[in-house]
């Protein structure tokens, strides 16, 4: 009698547990929206991660892609209000304007506690340290792409200056990465620190136009170095890392003078629909297997630590994805400098000018 009555309470128990779950699970998909829309660099998001989420939560995904960033931020300054983005990706270069401007929401971790396989020294970053604004998401460098028929043994930005090369030389469409590699390569820091150094930098960037092909849109000109229509390319490492797969007389060049290391990050607008849905999306995307699959299909590090047991040994072993200590030696972070609002107005009539506005 005793066996039976003590199966009974565990049957009961079983249900009880088993309709406390399902309730749970209902009304956390209840809250759940129908679509998420994400702001987001052209082709930086795996589609099978995409796919597979819609799938797995019942939620649409609509990517609305970018080429500049910088255009991105302008958008969101000049509309604070808007509701139109769940999840915009954003650079180290610009986080710190979308959070004192007020644009970003705080991100509730409870309802994305996979950030915690993020890296500390990621997490630590000066953005995150009062309220949590952005999830990191991937980091790399900036280098040069060159084509080793025609430039062999390039070690420095001055490649990019050499009039040898004229018209087969391509800069990226990036006001804060085309100062970086002319500060660099002028000897100054990443980011520079005074009127002064800007006006050189400046200088160096006004010669350079005469000889450069363009500012490109990156995969636009990772192409035209696949196709050999350019020899050398300012490039982030990722999309430098696909294009040797398809031309392997490509190489990336991490320049003597030093270069950027980066990281990206994805951010929950101010007045988003979408933000419990924005945070499952982030909870998701750092399931460790899911950061992998990601890495895998954009050849970017991601800021996951525990995605590596999920990536392939080649990837973790490549040191165009994954530098190793001595690269590590000539890269700087642009979060480690401070610049003014003055430095950010002339870096930004500088581009104005290279760009003939």
């Amino acid at each position: 009698m005793l066996r039976n009555k003590l199966k009974f309470w565990i049957i009961i128990g079983g249900i009880f547990i088993a309709v406390v779950v399902a309730v749970f699970l209902l009304s956390s998909r209840q809250k759940l929206s129908g679509e998420l829309n994400i702001y987001n660099w052209r082709d930086y998001l795996a589609p099978e991660v995409a796919t597979d989420f819609e799938k797995e939560y019942g939620v649409k995904i609509n990517i609305y892609p970018y080429d500049d960033e910088f255009i991105m931020l302008e958008e969101l300054e000049s509309d604070p209000k808007s509701d139109k983005y769940d999840l915009v990706v954003a650079s180290d270069a610009i986080l710190g304007k979308l959070i004192e401007q007020n644009l970003l929401a705080d991100i509730d971790e409870r309802n994305a506690p996979n950030v915690k396989h993020i890296g500390k020294k990621f997490m630590e970053i000066s953005f995150n340290v009062k309220e949590f604004y952005a999830v990191p998401y991937t980091w790399g460098t900036t280098g040069m792409l060159v084509n080793t028929k025609f430039i062999p043994n390039a070690d420095s930005w001055g490649v990019l200056w050499d009039q040898k090369y004229a018209g087969k030389i391509g800069m990226l469409n990036d006001p804060a990465e085309v100062v970086a590699a002319a500060a660099k390569y002028s000897g100054l820091p990443l980011v520079p620190q005074s009127e002064q150094q800007m006006k050189q930098v400046k200088q160096k960037l006004l010669l350079q136009k005469e000889i450069i092909a363009g500012y490109f849109e990156y995969t636009a000109m990772a192409e035209d170095m696949i196709s050999e229509k350019l020899w050398a390319a300012h490039q982030w490492n990722g999309t430098a890392a696909s294009a040797i797969e398809k031309n392997p007389d490509l190489a990336y060049i991490i320049p003597k003078e030093g270069a950027p290391i980066w990281m990206d990050a994805m951010a929950i607008p101010k007045n988003a629909k979408n933000k419990f849905t924005a945070e499952t999306f982030l909870n998701y995307l750092n399931r460790p297997e899911v950061s992998a699959k990601n890495v895998e299909y954009l050849l970017y590090a991601s800021c996951n630590e525990a995605a590596k047991k999920f990536i392939s040994q080649d990837i973790l072993n490549n040191r165009i994805i994954y530098p190793s200590k001595e690269d590590m030696e000539h890269l700087d972070l642009v979060v480690d400098y401070v610049a003014d609002d003055e430095i950010f107005k002339m870096r930004n009539e500088i581009w104005d000018e290279l760009n003939g506005k």
